[in-house]
């Protein structure tokens, strides 16, 4: 049924006095509204208010039942809503489509934190609309508003320049207003503001946003169990117009000596020394610090370190077998088998739509299974989650960590190309055996986005192989004598 809190559609169908559906039409005669009803050669009418609309127009359908001879007893509401009209489809309020998407499907994700954000920049965008707003037009109207930052600006990608406050932490953003330091920093040219406006989102950004709204009309019309009516959503514009180009996929290796780095600051007792364009921060009195001389501050020391210590471990394991953030994060100890040298990953979803993970045997090299056996032993357990920690707060950790040390064209999820590259490098796996670990369908997926060796070294992989097994492409033979 037409929901309520769609009043401005609803007076719009009102003023068209235009046909709700086949055998039922609205008529307006000089305010006096209807619903005319014509079925097995009768006609029959409902006057009605226009706050009275959809009450209306549920009668309406109940007498073209009984015309029809096909009145049935009462059944759930689900039940009476599979055949409904286009009208009443265009007035379903964008609001309640994306409040059933977070009931129905954020619950289930693992890390929904991405999914959430997105989300609320949809509502932030669409809640006042309803489907039949979703027009080319309004579309577009909505992508270049997005890309200029009217819904929020995008964060600052290029953490190598940081010089926008808006590329500050919240903390260091609120300390330089309070105290005023703000406009002395900005006078002498050490930082520039940078409106909100001026620094959009990416197209990256619009399309995941655009796939996400599409994405929830879908399972907002398989909930109230219109299935029949999907080929309608499908030919929707919103659902047929085209979507910005993907990103260029990276190809950003990590090197021994950056990891080191990170693994070092994240071990340090002492924060990295503050970069020139950050104000120091100020001693705390003597009687607010931690001294380590009393159990409390020593219990803070230690659990600090076992902090620093487990995300290492998580970033190493990383490495060793090309999970990703959350697929690390789920794994479990009565799934790690020593024996088989495998581990046991489940799907993170509960979803109807595709999922990147699904559930498989991961196989293990020397070092994943050396790391492991030495997590277990430390930690005494046989069940449970291998990480007790948020896989978000390790990409923090692991991002801040190598913004301490200079490194700041790095992301977590490099970790995952870098561990592939090195696993044909060093074992000389192929493409297919490397699907093993990542769990792509298509191996193509795997090289496009993945696999990032560079022309020397495979090259010199080349050349290892054909040492070890003495053999080469081609062999000059010279030609037998005639």
């Amino acid at each position: 049924m037409l929901q309520k809190n769609s009043s401005s559609t609803v007076s719009s169908v009102i003023e068209a006095g235009r046909r709700l559906e086949k055998g039922i039409s609205l008529e307006n005669r000089d305010g006096s509204l209807r619903l005319v009803i014509y079925a097995n050669k009768q006609k029959r009418s409902v006057s009605f208010k226009p706050e009275n609309f959809h009450r209306a127009v549920a009668r309406a359908q109940e007498i073209k039942d009984e015309l029809l001879g096909e009145h049935k007893a009462a059944v759930p509401e689900v039940s009476t809503q599979l055949d409904v009209s286009s009208a009443i489809l265009l007035a379903i309020p964008l609001a309640d489509v994306f409040a059933l998407y977070r009931k129905l499907k954020l619950e289930f994700v693992v890390n929904p934190g991405p999914t959430e954000s997105r989300l609320k920049n949809l509502e932030k965008a669409f809640s006042g609309m309803t489907i039949e707003d979703l027009g080319e037009y309004e579309i577009k109207k909505w992508k270049k508003s997005r890309m200029s930052g009217v819904f929020g600006h995008g964060k600052n990608v290029d953490r190598t320049k940081p010089t926008e406050i808006g590329g500050f932490s919240k903390q260091f953003r609120q300390h330089l207003i309070a105290t005023g330091e703000i406009n002395r920093m900005i006078a002498n040219g050490k930082i520039e503001v940078i409106k909100s406006q001026e620094r959009g989102v990416s197209e990256a950004t619009v399309r995941h946003e655009m796939k996400l709204l599409r994405q929830c009309l879908k399972v907002y019309f398989k909930a109230k169990k219109w299935h029949s009516k999907l080929d309608w959503l499908n030919e929707q514009e919103i659902m047929t117009m085209d979507t910005p180009a993907a990103s260029q996929h990276r190809e950003r290796r990590i090197s021994d000596e950056e990891l080191n780095l990170i693994f070092n600051e994240l071990l340090s007792p002492t924060p990295s020394p503050q970069p020139s364009w950050r104000e120091p921060k100020k001693a705390k009195p003597e009687s607010a610090m931690n001294s380590v001389s009393t159990a409390a501050g020593l219990k803070r020391v230690r659990s600090k370190n076992q902090l620093a210590s487990t995300y290492i471990d998580y970033i190493k394991l990383a490495l060793f077998t090309t999970l990703r953030l959350t697929e690390l994060g789920s794994l479990r100890w009565e799934d790690f088998d020593e024996h088989k040298s495998t581990i046991r990953l489940h799907g993170l979803y509960d979803c109807s739509r595709k999922s990147k993970t699904h559930s498989r045997n991961v196989p293990l090299i020397p070092e994943a299974l050396k790391l492991l056996k030495k997590m277990k032993m430390d930690s005494g357990k046989e069940e449970g989650l291998i990480f007790d920690v948020r896989p978000v707060t390790v990409a923090q950790a692991f991002r801040r960590a190598a913004d301490a040390v200079g490194i700041r064209d790095i992301r977590f999820h490099d970790i995952r190309r870098e561990a592939v590259t090195r696993l044909h490098d060093k074992y000389g796996f192929s493409l297919l055996a490397l699907t093993q670990f990542t769990g792509h369908a298509d191996v193509r997926t795997l090289q496009k986005h993945y696999f990032a060796p560079k022309a020397e070294e495979a090259s010199e992989f080349a050349k290892r192989v054909a040492a070890m097994r003495e053999v080469s492409f081609f062999e000059s033979r010279p030609s037998p004598k005639k």
